[in-house]
């Protein structure tokens, strides 16, 4: 099973990037992508072009998959409905069972 890439918008808790880390998945923030600021379509292009996951509380990024705008794959948690540790856990069953190819162009919620 090929590892999912994953990047988190900035709203995401860093603490969700270190705990991936520790469980060994790849995962970039907006801010270390030097994206923080820009446009949610500019931050969606960066993962897109990466070969990256979004995973954002942010539900603009719902509007620009519902828009049809190319990605890798969205993955979207409602702020503050889910602990840091669930949205971890989430992304690390991700990784385990999803093929990359497999996510192309999918929203899922968590």
């Amino acid at each position: 099973m090929a590892n999912l890439r994953f990047q988190l918008d900035e709203h995401m808790h860093g603490a969700v990037a270190r705990g991936l880390r520790r469980a060994g998945l790849d995962v970039i923030t907006t801010a270390e992508a030097g994206l923080l600021g820009t446009p949610d379509t500019v931050q969606l292009a960066h993962a897109y072009q990466s070969g990256r996951i979004m995973v954002t509380q942010d539900t603009d990024f719902l509007r620009l998959h519902y828009g049809g705008v190319p990605h890798n794959g969205i993955v979207y948690s409602p702020r503050d409905r889910r602990s840091i540790g669930y949205l971890i856990e989430m992304l690390v069953l991700m990784d385990a069972t999803a093929e990359p190819e497999h996510m192309i162009g999918r929203l899922e919620h968590i």
